[in-house]
C-alpha cells in the first residue's frame, strides 16, 4: 500500500532527460537578468514563489513554460526564459544539470543576443504592419570584436543568412509542390523578408523584420538540439534542416530554427568549415560549425 501511494504521489519521467518528482508545483527563485558586483553574481527578484507545474514530464523547456505563465511574461519570443544552476550560474540546458530540486533559479532577458522592441511606423510603405527592431547586446558587440567583425558586417551576415535560411525554406515547398507531397505535408515552414536598418544618431546597425504573432516555440537550437514541444512543427523543423544540408552537399545547414507556428524568424546556419580564405568567420557568432551538425545529425531520425 505505501508502495502505491508514493507511486501515486510521483509524475512519471517519459522520454530523454526527465526526471521524476512529487507534487504539482516547483520551488522558483527568481533572479536579475544580468551579473553584477565584483562575485559577477545574479541578483535575486522577491522571495522564492511556488509556481503551478501542470506537465508530466520534468524538462528544461516544461520548467520554463511553467515560468513563463506564472510570471505572466509573453511566449512571443521578445524575452527569454534562462534556468540557472543558482545565483553564479551557469545555464542549464538539462535537467541533470541543476544541482537541487527544491529551488530552481530562473532569469528573464533578451534572447542571448539581441534585444527586440516592437515598433510602428508613420511612413505609408510600412504603416501596415506591426514591426520588431533588433538591436546588439553590449555582451554580443564585444563577442563580434572578438570575431573581428564589426558590428556592420555581423549584421549584414545575419541578413544574408536570413535569406539563406528564407531560400531553403522556399526551396523545400517547391520541392514538394513539384513531387505532389505538399498536401500530404501540410503547411510548410517559411520566414517573413528581413531588412538592414543603421540609427545615424547612434551609430548603431539594427535588423527590421514584420512581428509575427503567436506563441514562441524553439524547434531545433543552434547546437543542433532538437527540443520543439510540437512535435509535427518540430519534425517539420528536421526536415527543413536536413534538407539543407542534403542540398548543400552537406556543407551547411539551418539551426535555430524557432518561430511561432510555421512562421519562422532568427534562424542560425551551422557551416562545415569555420572560416573561409575570403570572407573570415563564415556567418554569425551562433555558427557551432560541425558541432552542431554532428549533434542534429546524431539525434535525428
Amino acid at each position: 500500500m505505501k508502495e502505491k501511494r508514493v507511486a501515486g504521489k510521483e509524475k512519471k519521467a517519459k522520454g530523454k532527460g526527465a526526471v521524476a518528482l512529487p507534487d504539482d508545483t516547483i520551488t522558483v527563485q527568481r533572479l536579475s537578468a544580468e551579473v553584477t558586483g565584483k562575485l559577477q553574481k545574479y541578483s535575486r527578484i522577491g522571495a522564492r514563489v511556488f509556481v503551478s507545474y501542470e506537465f508530466e514530464e520534468y524538462t528544461i523547456e516544461n520548467i520554463k513554460s511553467a515560468c513563463m505563465k506564472h510570471f505572466g511574461i509573453p511566449e512571443d519570443g521578445i524575452l527569454c526564459c534562462d534556468v540557472l544552476a543558482g545565483e553564479q550560474g551557469p545555464s542549464c540546458f538539462s535537467v541533470k544539470q541543476i544541482p537541487d530540486f527544491k529551488v530552481i533559479h530562473t532569469a528573464f532577458g533578451a534572447g542571448g543576443f539581441r534585444e527586440a522592441f516592437k515598433a510602428t511606423s508613420k511612413h505609408k510603405e510600412y504603416s501596415y504592419t506591426t514591426w520588431v527592431v533588433k538591436h546588439y547586446l553590449d555582451k554580443s558587440l564585444e563577442d563580434m570584436r572578438t570575431l573581428g567583425q564589426t558590428p556592420e558586417q555581423h549584421t549584414k551576415k545575419s541578413v544574408q543568412l536570413h535569406y539563406l535560411a528564407r531560400n531553403f525554406a522556399a526551396q523545400l515547398h517547391t520541392d514538394l509542390e513539384k513531387e505532389d507531397n505538399l498536401i500530404l505535408f501540410g503547411d510548410t515552414l517559411s520566414y517573413n523578408k528581413v531588412m538592414l536598418g543603421y540609427i545615424r544618431n547612434r551609430d548603431e546597425y539594427v535588423t527590421v523584420e514584420e512581428f509575427v504573432s503567436g506563441t514562441f516555440d524553439k524547434y531545433i537550437n543552434n547546437d543542433g538540439t532538437i527540443c520543439g514541444k510540437n512535435k509535427n512543427l518540430t519534425e517539420k523543423a528536421e526536415c527543413l534542416a536536413h534538407y539543407s544540408y542534403e542540398k548543400s552537399k552537406k556543407e551547411i545547414m539551418v539551426v535555430d530554427i524557432q518561430g511561432c507556428g510555421a512562421r519562422l524568424f532568427d534562424p542560425e546556419v551551422a557551416s562545415s568549415q569555420v572560416e573561409s580564405d575570403n570572407e573570415g568567420k563564415l556567418f554569425c557568432a551562433g555558427n557551432l560549425n560541425s558541432h552542431a551538425i554532428d549533434k542534429f545529425v546524431e539525434l535525428h531520425k
